[in-house]
């Protein structure tokens, strides 16, 4: 039985581990992002996104920014925190946001 709970223990603080170093690198790759940089930095610095919303829609964080029509939104493994560009028809960035919950 303490053989179970000791591998379950090791489980769960890998995997948050795990999930604090994602959470980590987006941060990195967030700060090195500016307004100006084109779509294929911004993925190339924080990755694949965790959705794309397009102006319109109710998860639209940056209506409020001409030109801004499409949103990459980059959401925190485990603790309430999202990463948002948001982006004009030109493919680059008009906007950042970092929001915690």
């Amino acid at each position: 039985m303490k053989k179970i709970f000791g591998v379950a223990a090791i489980t769960i603080v890998v995997f948050i581990a795990i999930c604090l170093y994602q959470n980590y690198l987006l941060e990195k790759g967030f700060e090195t992002t500016k307004s100006g940089d084109k779509e294929s930095q911004v993925i190339s610095r924080m990755g694949k996104p965790s959705k794309v919303v397009f102006l319109g829609d109710k998860e639209f964080w940056s209506s409020h920014v001409a030109g801004s029509i499409k949103e990459y939104q980059y959401n925190a493994r485990i603790l309430p925190e999202i990463w948002v560009i948001g982006f004009d028809s030109n493919d680059m960035a008009v906007y950042r946001n970092h929001n915690i919950m």
